[in-house]
């Protein structure tokens, strides 16, 4: 009797066991693309998007299959592979909305339909909370309604003493406030980088005014002078690299600048033993720092001017020829790429190509350069120009002449801060209502530092620092402060005012950051 009750219940507990552990097998169709050619990778794009997002081992586990559904039976294709759930549906793209069909079929043939409707800027989120939905709903489990977060628990507010009833709401300590700021300078920054110049092993902070550098060690939060350099009023700087271009150990600073008629005059200067040392002057070409495939290391790259524009169509590595910096070979490039609004963003065995339009935009090129995607949101608005005259050469100018003027981008840093394979695409979002409205407006009273990532559909939000007042000049990654951890570092100049008469003046954070090894 014992013997049979013990069959009994093993034979109960095993299959009640497998019915609960049972794996879904679904599948995802191509989705079919109703709108412009260059959307066309939304097809496969969606469609390995929904695979990965409902894929849970021993849960739900995708199966491929390589027929189309056009002249096919849903019900028919899921029964032959033996499919809990087929998925197929459309996307179509009308000017900056996108309409998402996504049809599902259970082995029973029951066909249900979700409709994501949005912009392409709130596409990923209402996409990702769909296939949640979706997920949970195969799987079973019920969503958990959203819980009010009480204001009290905000480790920043604290009672007031003036009035039991105030809250201070903004944070008082660097701590709270999640960075760390230097004393304010007395000039108004144009870029900034750090670098190891007179190969002490620490790295020094080289910010750039408008016609000078200036040198600093950062101690204590505070930015102490070392040396400066003027290269004359008649130059207007444009951006600032620091990088060991010449490999002999020591990092070099690499500064563009052009002269009162727009023209490029580049500098190289060394900082041994403390101090700005000209190795280079007077390049004639727009030069900056760029990660290049396919090993993605630094190189100096190059671009001269065009015949009646600011840019060449053509940007160059740099070479040193004879002792003499030369354009070299030529990068594959957009054609709306120019030496200053361009970087590479690594996969895993290929890239894409990001550049910065003159409204802000940020457009995605894929290594083919087709345009595949472009940002609806503006980044990277800058005050940093070249102002050029449009008169032919030799007729001099009029003062009625119009001008040929060019905002470069503030940079576009690319890195995988969480070494995890996935490249973020870290630049300022600068925050001006006035700017909206006047082309030529660039003071920005405040902005933000977004990471953006690519997500199979566009240009996703990863993360974001808090509002930061002030206009967002220059940005990037290192170890500032020479305590051997890196940190965002992040400089800023301070708002003239509504009227822009207040003198600006720069100031530089860095948030301390949670790295991975």
């Amino acid at each position: 009797m014992r013997k049979i009750l013990f069959f009994i219940i093993a034979f109960f507990v095993l299959n009640t066991g497998e019915a609960f552990c049972k794996t879904l097998k679904y599948s995802v169709l191509p989705f079919k693309v109703i709108g412009p050619e260059e959307y066309r990778y939304l097809s496969q794009g969606i469609q390995s998007m929904i695979i990965s997002r409902l894929n849970t081992p021993s849960k739900l586990e995708p199966v491929e299959i390589k027929e189309g559904i056009v002249d096919k039976n849903p019900l028919e294709i899921s029964k032959k592979y033996g499919l809990n759930v087929l998925i197929w549906g459309d996307a179509t793209v009308l000017g900056n909305n996108i309409t998402i069909h996504i049809n599902f079929l259970d082995n029973s043939g029951k066909a249900k339909t979700k409709i994501i409707t949005s912009s392409q800027d709130t596409l990923i989120s209402e996409f990702n909370r769909e296939i949640k939905s979706l997920k949970n709903e195969l799987l079973g489990i019920k969503e958990q309604p959203k819980v009010e977060v009480n204001k009290k628990s905000n480790p920043y507010t604290k009672q007031s003493q003036l009035n039991p009833s105030f809250e201070y709401i903004a944070p008082t300590s660097a701590e709270q406030r999640g960075y760390v700021r230097t004393q304010s300078l007395p000039y108004a920054m144009v870029g900034m980088d750090i670098g190891d110049g007179d190969g002490d092993g620490k790295n020094e902070v080289f910010i750039m005014s408008k016609h000078a550098v200036h040198a600093y060690n950062l101690t204590n939060n505070k930015l102490k002078l070392l040396s400066e350099y003027s290269f004359g009023r008649n130059k207007n700087a444009l951006n600032i690299n620091v990088f060991d271009y010449n490999r002999d150990g020591f990092a070099e600073i690499i500064i563009s600048t052009v002269d009162n008629e727009g023209k490029p005059k580049g500098f190289i200067f060394s900082f041994k033993n403390k101090k700005f040392k000209i190795e280079k002057e007077n390049i004639n070409y727009f030069l900056s720092v760029k990660r290049i495939p396919p090993d993605y290391s630094k190189r100096l790259v190059g671009q001269g001017t065009g015949l009646g524009k600011i840019f060449d169509s053509r940007i160059h590595e740099v070479v040193t020829m004879r002792g003499e910096l030369r354009l070299g070979p030529t990068l594959n490039l957009p054609q709306d790429a120019n030496v200053f609004n361009f970087a590479y963003i690594p996969e895993k065995d290929s890239y894409k190509i990001v550049t910065v339009n003159d409204y802000g935009n940020i457009k995605v090129y894929n290594n083919s350069l087709n345009l595949i995607y472009k940002t609806t949101k503006s980044y990277a608005g800058s005050s940093v120009k070249i102002v050029t005259s449009n008169a032919m050469p030799g007729l001099g100018e009029n003062v009625t002449d119009p001008k040929n003027m060019y905002y470069l981008p503030t940079r576009l840093v690319v890195k995988d801060l969480e070494k995890d394979g996935t490249f973020e695409l870290i630049v300022a979002e600068n925050l001006s209502v006035s700017s909206m409205y006047f082309s030529r407006y660039r003071d920005y009273p405040e902005g933000q530092i977004h990471a953006l990532f690519w997500d199979g559909l566009g240009l996703n939000l990863k993360w974001k620092t808090k509002t930061i007042k002030g206009s967002i000049m220059d940005y990037g990654f290192g170890d500032i402060d020479n305590n051997s951890h890196d940190e965002l570092y992040v400089g800023i100049n301070t708002h003239p005012g509504p009227l822009g008469i207040k003198n600006k003046r720069t100031i530089v954070l860095f948030y301390r950051l949670n790295l991975k090894k």
